[in-house]
């Protein structure tokens, strides 16, 4: 709403609602936003409205003081017909004379196609029926005349002119249209019923409207329909609203009795709606006939004076039922006043009860404020004792802490050295196992190198005699034998390095062995330590107490299954 910001805001209704005041106070009082960096700013909105006033129903208790102050006002009388209410209206805020045409309407396809529908169902053809809406929904038949009245009209129309009528409303007023047909008497063939109250109907009620050859009835929505396609109208009229709703059609009669207290706004206060009841059949009839001839060219206004019997009558039962309203008024008035004297008596009775009721409670709280006291001395006694109590205890729970605490730390340390023991064991075990496997192939290789040597000395021994044998062969011998003597040589160098090799993994072996021995030491040291941790008295008394706890092990060495 902040970012709406009108020039004018138009009450076009003659009575507005709380609603456009609401609006109107709304949109005033809030400051205008804009998107983007520009700043809010403060609204400039002025307000046009009819000398209307603010829409209340007596009946729902006293009405409220109206807030709207239009800057624009149009002065209009209430009687003034609403169509030259908005007349004037647009005039003024357009600031000239203005001319405003008849409301028109026009049957789209989609409403036409539903139309013939019904009327292929109900058996009726364009033109030859009128539109007649003739019931109102139970509990509201104040504003329309009676069934047998419209059931009368409506035959004798139909024997004169040979009109067929399609009597049309919601399905609530359906009971009240066949009551109309059932009026009809051997004319009830000439009248279809048709009723819808879904949003489609509105749509199908034009269409069969503008099917139509004209419309008959009360003052309601399909007659201002049916105006606005351009049908004749012939409307009988009660002085509810008389003339505001007029039908704005030039062929159009609207019936009515200028009674006296027209204007009522159908909140009526006669036991019959005399300005609508007392219309009579045979000027509706005439109508009609004007109608149905073709004589009606303008728009035509009846307001039938009322008789003298019938303004006595209105004067009389008026009379009557502001007497009994005078009355109901001091009956009410009687019946407040004994309601509040009963009231008031109940009252002053149950402030004397409260009061005793005070009294009593005031007894039972000093009663409870006695025993409070002797519940507080006792328990004060209790309360010292368990602090003696609780001072042992705190000293035994905490020499069983520290002791459990020493405990879990030799124990930490125990879990730690066992653990670094079974590691350097498993290592050792690795290492003796690398070891021996690389001692058990040097000592292969040196057995093979030995037999290589051995080899080598008988051929060298064999290259020898054949030396003295073979004096041509010298020279060859000698390189021959030069190669040997240098395989030999490197066969010696790999059996020293291999005897070097062997010697620094027994010396491993031997600090390994040293290592694991010195660790079953260490863990010997940690378990002596432990069981005379174990043997501690206080520990023990902490578990006796249920101070200090008890390891599942320690029961197991206890029952010698340690």
């Amino acid at each position: 709403m902040n970012a709406f910001d009108p020039d004018l805001f138009v009450c076009a209704s003659y009575a507005w609602t709380p609603l456009e005041e609401w609006l109107v106070e709304s949109l005033r009082s809030a400051p205008v936003t804009r998107a983007g960096p520009s700043p809010a700013r403060v609204r400039t909105m002025g307000v046009a409205a009819m000398s209307g006033s603010l829409k209340h129903d007596p009946t729902h208790g006293p009405g409220r003081e109206p807030t709207l102050e239009p800057d624009i006002l149009v002065r209009v009388d209430k009687e003034t017909p609403e169509l030259t209410k908005n007349e004037r209206l647009a005039s003024a805020l357009l600031g000239r004379s203005l001319r405003l045409g008849d409301p028109k309407l026009v049957a789209d396809e989609s409403a036409l196609r539903c139309a013939d529908a019904q009327l292929s169902r109900l058996a009726l053809d364009p033109g030859e029926f009128f539109i007649a809406c003739v019931a109102m929904p139970p509990g509201d038949e104040l504003r329309n005349l009676e069934a047998d009245s419209w059931g009368e009209i409506l035959s004798r129309w139909a024997d004169a002119h040979g009109r067929r009528f399609l009597l049309v409303g919601t399905d609530a007023e359906k009971p009240g249209l066949e009551d109309v047909v059932a009026a009809m008497g051997e004319a009830r063939s000439m009248a279809s019923v048709w009723t819808g109250s879904s949003p489609e109907s509105i749509a199908t009620l034009v269409g069969l409207t503008s099917r139509s050859a004209g419309y008959a009835g009360r003052d309601t929505g399909p007659m201002h329909i049916a105006a606005a396609l351009g049908k004749p109208v012939v409307a009988v009229f009660g002085g509810g609203t008389w003339p505001r709703f007029m039908p704005a059609i030039d062929q159009s009669v609207a019936i009515t009795i200028g009674v006296p207290c027209a204007g009522c706004d159908w909140r009526c206060h006669l036991p019959e709606a005399y300005c609508i009841r007392r219309v009579p059949l045979g000027r509706v009839l005439e109508a009609a006939d004007a109608i149905e001839s073709g004589r009606v060219s303008s728009r035509q206004t009846v307001t039938l004076e009322p008789d003298r019997a019938l303004l006595s009558t209105i004067a009389r039962q008026g009379g009557e039922s502001a007497r009994e309203r005078l009355t109901l008024v001091s009956v009410m008035r009687r019946t407040i006043e004994s309601g509040r004297d009963e009231r008031e008596s109940a009252a002053v009775a149950k402030v004397e009860s409260l009061t005793a009721r005070l009294a009593d409670r005031d007894e039972n709280l000093a009663q409870l404020r006695s025993r409070l006291a002797e519940e507080r001395r006792a328990r004060d006694e209790r309360v010292s004792e368990l602090k003696a109590t609780r001072g042992v205890l705190d000293e035994v729970r905490s020499r069983a802490k520290s002791a459990e605490e020493r405990l879990a730390r030799r124990t930490d340390e125990l879990v730690a050295a066992s653990a670094r023991a079974a590691s350097a064991g498993e290592k050792v075990e690795a290492v003796e196992r690398t070891m021996t496997a690389r001692l058990d192939s040097v000592r292969q290789n040196y057995d093979r190198l030995r037999t290589d040597a051995e080899k080598n000395q008988v051929r060298l021994a064999d290259l020898d005699a054949q030396l003295d044998q073979a004096h041509d062969a010298a020279q060859a011998s000698d390189d021959a034998r030069h190669d040997l003597a240098k395989q030999l040589a490197a066969t010696q160098r790999r059996e020293r390095d291999l005897r070097t090799t062997i010697s620094r993994l027994e010396s491993d072996r031997k600090a390994m062995a040293a290592l694991s021995a010195q660790q079953a030491r260490d863990l010997g040291v940690v378990r002596r330590h432990l069981d005379e941790l174990l043997a501690s008295r206080w520990r023990r008394l902490g578990q006796r107490m249920g101070v200090a706890m008890t390891l599942p092990w320690e029961e197991q060495m206890r029952n010698g299954r340690g």
